[in-house]
């Protein structure tokens, strides 16, 4: 049996459930609260019509209608939540990337720090630096300074260097097999192509007044200019050399410029400039607006030229 029931707030007429006798719940009209009477002989009249038909409430008083609006505002909760995805993305991406970009540069400064030192743990071995390359006797580079420091990355690389065949260059058909065992300390972060086509990030620089004047090695005594003012190594990305392959940085057609032409220069993925390392053992950050004089003053291991204090800063 249904009961008539008219909103005493806004006069609008319907018919409940009996069931629902007692409880109470907001119009759904005028919202106001309301409280469904239970039905009496004398209370009990034929259904109205109505041209506003009122659904019935259910068990907790609230009117039955009332479940298409809370489905209506999930769906706008869920078109709101991909505008407050989307804002998130576009203010917390932003933070993302600087992360993501000075882990980058932390770990590649890491990784030029690690082959300085075995740079130096070479160079307590043998009396020098390693040349930049050994050649044939026809004078032809055929090994690089990478693989001759193999032992002293670690002992994880010492299987690697003494299976590598130093009776045939470093693309023979024996060495070409080992580029897949590059040292991950060979590859920047920050270069995407490096570590997935076995390519160096970091090089040194061949020239007559450089640490690495070819296949000639260098002593310590001859850095004159002093370790700390002397570039031992050097970021340079994007240079589509394999970390086997005895190819770096050619002094002679080098304009000294931080960032002036990948492969050419001294640079990096890093915004703002590039590291180098020095003769002894420490990873510095030269900015793009470093004086290419300067830059070219660090190179030379004798050149007595006068660096300014602040070149690392």
């Amino acid at each position: 049996m249904n009961i008539p029931f008219t909103c005493p707030h806004c006069g609008t007429q319907t018919d409940v459930y009996e069931e629902y006798a007692g409880q109470t719940g907001p119009c759904a009209v005028c919202g106001r609260m309301v409280t469904v009477p239970y039905p009496s002989t004398a209370d009990v009249q034929p259904a109205l019509p109505s041209e506003t038909a009122t659904p019935p409430v259910d068990a907790s008083g609230r009117p039955k209608s009332s479940v298409m609006i809370l489905i209506t505002v999930i769906i706008a909760a869920i078109l709101g939540v991909g505008i407050v995805v989307g804002l998130l993305i576009a203010l917390v991406f932003p933070a993302v990337s600087v992360a993501r970009s000075e882990a980058n540069k932390t770990q590649s400064s890491k990784n030029m720090e690690v082959i300085a030192a075995a740079m130096l743990s070479y160079e307590a071995d043998h009396g020098s630096f390693p040349p930049a390359y050994i050649a044939d006797e026809d004078g032809k580079p055929m090994h690089s300074w990478r693989v001759l420091l193999l032992p002293y990355l670690g002992p994880g690389y010492d299987h690697v260097y003494e299976q590598y065949n130093f009776k045939e260059p470093w693309d023979g058909p024996n060495n070409m097999n080992l580029r897949y065992s590059m040292p991950p300390e060979y590859a920047c972060p920050a270069d995407p192509d490096a570590s997935s086509n076995y390519e160096t990030s970091y090089m040194v620089i061949v020239g007559d007044q450089t640490m690495f004047p070819g296949a000639a090695s260098v002593t310590r005594s001859e850095l004159t200019d002093g370790a700390a003012y002397t570039i031992m190594l050097a970021q340079s990305p994007a240079s589509g050399v394999c970390w086997m392959e005895p190819k770096d940085l050619d002094a002679d057609g080098m304009r000294f410029e931080i960032n002036g032409r990948e492969g050419v220069e001294i640079a990096s993925r890093h915004p703002g400039g590039a590291h180098v390392v020095t003769a002894d053992g420490e990873s510095h950050f030269l900015t793009d607006d470093a004086a290419p004089d300067t830059v070219e003053a660090l190179t030379t291991v004798s050149g007595n030229e006068d660096i300014p204090w602040y070149a690392f800063e």
